[in-house]
């Protein structure tokens, strides 16, 4: 979720995530704008909320998972604070104020292995991937299986503020899945001047495990929650 925080279906997701068992967060980056480089700061100007009400509304979202956060990563806009300051204020937020500190944190990379059943799934998630393309979205994370970790089974991307986009693909006889996560922004006045297109995406993709090795992924966030609650 980028920093509309207060966009319907961003607080909509969170609190299904939050209501729902056995449903967990994995969060990919980009809270906020925070155009606090001195090269980007003109864009601030542009901004109708200020910065300091991004990082109330990006503390706000977060709040809306209760405890449901499995683990955060930062993308390139969160990490411009310890850039600039020294100071990660999302670390600092995260293991003091969220869950009580019962998660994941990394500003670059996670990899978290799953157990399901007897079953190991390994998730790599990274805000951004070496060797992305405009062309095929989900060319960086699968370009990483292939010629830098082999061992993941799913790969999460976000970065682009676009619409997701999810494959399923071959790997030495094994399925593998690259996800490229969407966006929740309406409007980015950066993204306009560069010619990346119209937004209005789904935030979230769900990936379901079942104990018996099966699983399925979707961008809607309901049809997933229902599938959970069947049991």
């Amino acid at each position: 979720g980028n920093e509309h925080s207060e966009n319907l279906k961003a607080g909509a997701d969170a609190r299904l995530v939050r209501k729902t068992p056995a449903m967990y967060a994995i969060l990919g980056g980009d809270y906020m704008d925070n155009w606090i480089v001195r090269s980007l700061q003109h864009l601030q100007r542009e901004q109708v909320v200020p910065h300091d009400e991004e990082w109330i509304a990006t503390k706000y979202w977060l709040s809306l998972f209760g405890d449901s956060i499995l683990a955060v990563i930062a993308g390139n806009h969160d990490n411009r604070t310890p850039l600039v300051s020294g100071f990660d204020v999302l670390r600092e937020h995260l293991f003091t104020s969220v869950k009580g500190g019962n998660l994941l944190y990394d500003p670059f990379e996670l990899i978290i292995d799953v157990a399901h059943g007897e079953h190991i799934t390994r998730l790599k998630t990274r805000h951004k991937w070496r060797g992305h393309s405009m062309w095929n979205p989900t060319h960086g994370i699968e370009r990483d299986l292939r010629m830098n970790d082999p061992t993941w089974d799913v790969g999460f991307a976000g970065h682009k503020h676009a619409q997701c986009v999810v494959r399923e693909f071959d790997h030495n006889g094994e399925k593998k899945y690259a996800i490229q996560v969407g966006t929740y922004e309406y409007h980015n006045e950066f993204g306009r001047m560069n010619g990346f297109g119209k937004l209005q995406g789904s935030g979230s993709v769900a990936f379901i495990m079942w104990p018996d090795g099966r699983k399925m992924v979707t961008e809607h966030l309901d049809i997933a929650a229902q599938i959970l609650q069947m049991g």
